[in-house]
C-alpha cells in the first residue's frame, strides 16, 4: 500500500478547502468529464471593439488615449476595469484561469467587410469557409446543421449545404412549419399545406430532379460537390423537426438579443443539432464619436452575457466539450479624433475560453503605439528574435488545431498559433 505523509495530507486538505471556496458553477465545471466531440461557439462583436478598454490596457501612455479605469491582474492577464463595468472583473475573477487573451491579431485592413472576412476566415477570400464552418463540418458533418449562424455575418463558402442561418426573425420555425411564414396574400384566408403523403411526394420529386441534374452535369468536380451538398441538406432538414416540438413553443422565436442567442446556441449543442454556432453581440461597437462613453457600457453588456454563457455551459453539462471564441473584426485607433471617437484600426484582440485552453495568460502583444509585436507562434509569447506576428490566418489555424482539425489543407504553409492550446 502506498503511504501518504502529513505534508501530502495537508496539501490535499488545502486543495479540498480551496475547491469548496469556488463558485458552485466552477466546482461543477471541474467535475465534468472531458470532451467526446468539441463544440465551437463564436461570439462576434461587429463594428470594432476598443481593446484598450479591457483586454489590452494601455493607461498612462501619451501615444494612446486610454479609456478611464484601473488595471487589475487576473492570474497573468492585465485587464482595464472600472466600477462602471463590474461584469468585466466578475468574468475574469471566475473564468480568467480558463481564458487565453490573444493581443496583436493583424487583420491588415480598416474596412469593416474586409476585416470581418479576414478575422473569421483567416483569408481575404469571401468564398472560403470561416473557422466556424470548418470546425462544424469537420467535427459534425452528419448532424442536421453542422454550422448554425445566428448573427448576420458569416462565411460558409463551399460548406453552405452544411450551414444554416437562423436569422433575426425566426427563420428556423418558418423552414419547419410554414404556418409561421409570411401572411397570406390576395385575400386568401388559409394557405395550402400538404398532407404528409403529399409532402413525401414533393420531397421525392425534388430529390429525383436533383439526381437527374447530377447525372447530366454533376458527375464530377465542383458541380458534383454542390449537388451532393443540396441533396444532403434536403435529407438533413428532417433531422431538425424534433427540435420544433410544440409549434406554440416560443424557444425558437429568435430575436437579435444576446441572451436568447446564447440559449438557442446551447440548445443546438445540447440536442445534437449543431457542432458549431456563431452568435452576434447586438451592440454598436463602431464608435467614431464619444468612444469612451459608448465602449464602456458595451463591454459591460458583453461581459454580462459572457458570464451568463459560461454559467449555463456548466449547468447544462456542456462546459467540458465547448470552446468559446470572442472576437471582433478590428479595434479602434490609439488616439481620439475630433469628436472624441476612435476610428478603425487593423490590429485587434480575441479571447479563447474553455477546458482545453491554456488560460490565465496573454499571447501575442502590442507595443506603445498599438502595433503588433513579433511573436513565437509555438509559445505564443512576444519574441524579438523571430519575424512572425499573430495574423488572422495563424489565429484561425490555431483555433482549428485546438478543435482537433487538421488546419493545413485550409491554410497551406501557415504556422498555427499554438501557445494557447493545452497539451
Amino acid at each position: 500500500m502506498t503511504g501518504i505523509n502529513r505534508r501530502q495530507l495537508l496539501a490535499g486538505g488545502a486543495a479540498a478547502l480551496a475547491a469548496t471556496a469556488l463558485p458552485w458553477w466552477k466546482r461543477l465545471a471541474l467535475a465534468q468529464d472531458g470532451p467526446q466531440q468539441r463544440n465551437l461557439l463564436l461570439v462576434f462583436a461587429p463594428g470594432g471593439w476598443d481593446v484598450t478598454a479591457s483586454i489590452d490596457p494601455k493607461p498612462g501612455l501619451t501615444t494612446i488615449d486610454s479609456p478611464p479605469g484601473n488595471v487589475r491582474l487576473f492570474r497573468n492577464i492585465p485587464v482595464l476595469t472600472g466600477s462602471d463595468r463590474p461584469a468585466v472583473s466578475e468574468f475574469f475573477t471566475d473564468w480568467g484561469e480558463l481564458t487565453a487573451v490573444v493581443n496583436g491579431v493583424e487583420v491588415r485592413s480598416i474596412a469593416h467587410e474586409e476585416c470581418t472576412k479576414r478575422i473569421l476566415t483567416g483569408t481575404n477570400n469571401s468564398d472560403r469557409p470561416d473557422m466556424g464552418a470548418i470546425a462544424g463540418v469537420e467535427n459534425g458533418r452528419d448532424l442536421a446543421v453542422p454550422y448554425m449562424i445566428l448573427g448576420n455575418t458569416a462565411f460558409a463558402g463551399p460548406y453552405g449545404g452544411y450551414s444554416g442561418r437562423a436569422g433575426v426573425v425566426g427563420q428556423i420555425i418558418t423552414l419547419l412549419d410554414p404556418s409561421f411564414s409570411y401572411s397570406v396574400f390576395f385575400g386568401r384566408s388559409t394557405r395550402f399545406r400538404p398532407s404528409s403523403d403529399e409532402a413525401d411526394l414533393i420531397k421525392q420529386h425534388v430529390l429525383n430532379r436533383a439526381d437527374a441534374r447530377r447525372a447530366s452535369v454533376g458527375q464530377a468536380g465542383v458541380n458534383k460537390q454542390r449537388m451532393d451538398d443540396f441533396i444532403n441538406s434536403v435529407q438533413r432538414r428532417d433531422l431538425l423537426r424534433p427540435m420544433l416540438g410544440n409549434p406554440e413553443d416560443a424557444d425558437l422565436a429568435f430575436q437579435l438579443e444576446f441572451e436568447p442567442q446564447i440559449d438557442l446556441a446551447l440548445k443546438l449543442f445540447k440536442d445534437g443539432i449543431s457542432r458549431s454556432v456563431l452568435i452576434e453581440h447586438p451592440g454598436g461597437w463602431d464608435t467614431h464619436s464619444q468612444s469612451h462613453a459608448q465602449q464602456i457600457p458595451l463591454h459591460q453588456h458583453l461581459y454580462t452575457g459572457l458570464n451568463t454563457l459560461m454559467q449555463k455551459l456548466v449547468e447544462q453539462g456542456l462546459f467540458a466539450n465547448t470552446t468559446v471564441v470572442v472576437l471582433s473584426e478590428m479595434s479602434r485607433t490609439p488616439k481620439l479624433n475630433g469628436d472624441n471617437g476612435k476610428d478603425h484600426w487593423p490590429v485587434t484582440s480575441s479571447m479563447v475560453i474553455g477546458s482545453n485552453v491554456k488560460g490565465g495568460q496573454v499571447y501575442g502583444g502590442t507595443d506603445d503605439y498599438q502595433n503588433s509585436v513579433t511573436t513565437n507562434l509555438t509559445t505564443g509569447k512576444p519574441d524579438d528574435s523571430v519575424d512572425t506576428t499573430v495574423t488572422a490566418a495563424s489565429f484561425a489555424s490555431g483555433v482549428l488545431t485546438m478543435m482537433g482539425v487538421d488546419a493545413e489543407p485550409y491554410f497551406p504553409g501557415v504556422e498555427p498559433l499554438r501557445g494557447f492550446i493545452k497539451s
